[in-house]
Parts: structure tokens; C-alpha cells; sequence
């Protein structure tokens, strides 16, 4: 599956069966390369979902509404796995689906100013087992 956010602001997510009945969808993604969610300055987003109705057997479309316009400029091309919840409450969150999706985007933002990998050890500290 592909998400286009250059698409804005029809920006369509599917799934293949009818989808329960929840108030409020999200779509949380974990980036496939740094295992890290989509964050800036300390706040993790996750793009807000708008169910289309009529719901059919086959399949289920959502909009997808992306928190704020500091986004389109993020660089945000890449391979995420996603977690798509439902909630009626908005305070406690239920898992619907999980997998892989490929989002797309054009961003300005120059190679030298991607985020960085931090992997479990960033010091390279070694240690020795006797």
C-alpha cells in the first residue's frame, strides 16, 4: 500500500474488509529504517483518519488529515509499518490493523539535514567477556 501525501488534501488510506464502528481512527507509523515514529521536537504525530461512508463489504477508505503544514516540509519518504486504531473515547486507543505501507512525498529538506540513525549503542562502547 502507498500513502501520496503530495496528494493533499485527498489523501486516501484503504483496507480490505468493512471497518468496525469506532468514533475516531489514527494511523500511527514506525519508520521500517530508524524504528522510530514520525516526530519533531519531542512531539510524535500521527495522521488522523476520517472514515468514508458508505462502509461496504469489500473495503473501507479513509481521508487521511495530516497534523499541521510543518509535515509537508518533513522528509517523510520511506517504508513505515503501521498501526491503524480505532477509539470512542479518543483517550484509550484499540488496534485494528497492522503492516507495511510506502509513503511518498517531495520534500526540500537536503541530505545532510535527514535525522540520523541512533542504534542501541551509539557510542560504539565495546566490552570484553572473560
Amino acid at each position: 500500500m502507498t500513502i501520496n501525501i503530495n496528494e493533499q488534501p485527498n489523501v486516501r488510506f484503504f483496507i480490505n474488509y468493512a471497518a468496525p464502528k469506532y468514533v475516531e481512527w489514527r494511523l500511527r507509523l514506525l519508520s521500517e529504517w530508524s524504528n522510530r515514529a514520525i516526530e519533531q521536537d519531542g512531539i510524535v504525530y500521527t495522521l488522523d483518519l476520517t472514515l468514508q461512508t458508505p462502509v461496504n463489504e469489500r473495503y473501507s477508505e479513509f481521508f487521511i488529515t495530516l497534523p499541521g503544514s510543518q509535515l509537508e516540509d518533513f522528509d517523510l519518504q520511506g517504508w513505515y509499518k503501521y498501526y491503524l486504531e480505532g477509539s470512542d473515547d479518543g483517550v484509550e486507543w484499540f488496534e485494528v490493523e497492522t503492516g507495511t505501507v510506502k509513503v511518498i512525498n517531495d520534500s526540500e529538506q537536503k541530505l545532510t539535514e535527514k535525522p540520523k540513525y541512533i542504534g542501541p549503542n551509539p557510542d560504539a562502547e565495546a566490552y570484553v567477556i572473560y
